[in-house]
């Protein structure tokens, strides 16, 4: 069936000629999208290409045209976001451009702005959990930030820690956080400490209480390092890092150097960061230090870290 189609409408402060001459509705229904309109007035706004923009009107439900979307995109200018963020934004979520900037975007985002994240930050705190765009400001993120706050001695800390896992400001974070807080006091560490795990580590409380537990029982029974000691920190940090088959791999490269089982514990015990790194940097520090008749075993633990 061919047809033939000629519209004008306005989107915003833009207008468009959509018109399409002596085509066949099977084969349109490939080559375009259910909202053309839209998809043209992503291409001339935020320079989508005709592919980006179809995709991204084909996540919207409807046909449905946003009243002024040209609001939208000027308040995220406003928030000094780039062309290339916006584009980012609603090219996941193109529902933005139906938001109301005063009674949803504006007090969502500068909350966020007034707890120290720019606007980068908060294009990938959005684009790791799309659906933060859609909760509210009292009900979710600053109950989420105020906890966060306390465990933070500075918000700079508690920027890097949100940049590394936008996750902490998953729903009921407190909730799923507090417990691994509250485990960690139990193993002795003290809120520097646990300040330092979360800006390193952020992930680590974000686990099941079950996976964080085992492995402090692992660096307490397997590495034999006590909770008193200072080196504890540094064995949670290497075995969050490294999975059991990773540090089954480092001990055969060990092995196969002719070390025995106790003297790689040693080594682990003594300098447990040697397990977070590379396989073939290990490898290398072992062959060139193998021949060396006047290096003593117990002091390798010391040249590894380089």
């Amino acid at each position: 069936m061919l047809v033939r189609i000629s519209k004008f409408r306005h989107i915003g402060n833009n207008a468009y000629l959509f018109s399409s001459v002596g085509f066949s509705t099977d084969e349109a229904i490939s080559t375009t999208t259910k909202n053309p309109f839209l998809s043209d007035y992503l291409i001339k706004s935020l320079g989508f290409s005709r592919e980006e923009a179809n995709s991204a009107t084909a996540k919207l439900n409807s046909m449905k045209l946003p009243k002024n979307p040209d609001l939208v995109i000027k308040f995220f200018q406003e928030i000094c976001l780039e062309r290339t963020d916006i584009k980012k934004l609603v090219s996941i979520t193109p529902q933005l451009l139906f938001s109301d900037v005063n009674r949803t975007l504006k007090p969502k985002f500068q909350c966020l702005i007034e707890f120290g994240l720019s606007g980068s930050d908060l294009v990938n705190l959005f684009r790791s959990d799309v659906r933060a765009l859609f909760r509210g400001v009292d009900s979710h993120f600053r109950p989420n930030l105020e906890y966060l706050r306390k465990l933070f001695s500075s918000e700079e800390c508690l920027v890097k820690a949100i940049k590394k896992s936008p996750w902490l400001l998953a729903p009921n974070g407190p909730k799923q956080i507090n417990p691994k807080i509250l485990l960690l006091q139990r193993f002795g560490f003290s809120n520097p400490k646990i300040e330092k795990l979360l800006v390193q580590k952020p992930r680590v409380v974000l686990q099941k209480t079950g996976w964080l537990e085992e492995k402090l029982h692992r660096v307490e029974k397997d590495l034999q390092i006590s909770p008193k000691s200072g080196m504890f920190f540094y064995g949670v940090i290497a075995l969050v890092s490294v999975s059991n088959s990773t540090v089954k791999k480092k001990m055969g490269i060990f092995r196969s150097c002719g070390w025995c089982d106790l003297d790689i514990m040693t080594v682990f015990r003594k300098q447990p960061l040697c397990l977070v790194m590379s396989e073939a940097k290990i490898q290398r520090a072992l062959d060139f230090f193998m021949g060396d008749s006047d290096t003593n075993r117990n002091t390798w633990f010391v040249i590894l870290r380089f």
